[in-house]
């Protein structure tokens, strides 16, 4: 029997939220890796809620693109350090 290769094919599938789960169905059928299941399922996830809401609006007022700091945190003009 053949070895699959479940990295590249969630790799290739990064975009299909459907594939990616079906792919980490089959790992855990298979037996594989606990850690490439997640990773499918993340990926999966990552698909289905697309770009971060803020993302874009963030970006036409020229402000950092959130990363989870508290915000406070955030610099909202060049050269103030809080």
């Amino acid at each position: 029997m053949q070895e699959r290769d479940f990295k590249a094919e969630i790799e290739n599938a990064r975009n299909d939220p459907a594939q990616l789960r079906k792919i980490a169905d089959e790992i855990q059928t298979a037996g594989g890796s606990r850690l490439l299941v997640i990773r499918a399922i993340q990926r999966a996830r990552a698909a289905d809620t697309g770009p971060h809401p803020l993302g874009k609006a963030s970006a036409e007022l020229g402000l950092p693109r959130p990363t989870g700091l508290p915000l406070y945190r955030y610099k909202l003009a060049p050269g103030m350090d809080l």
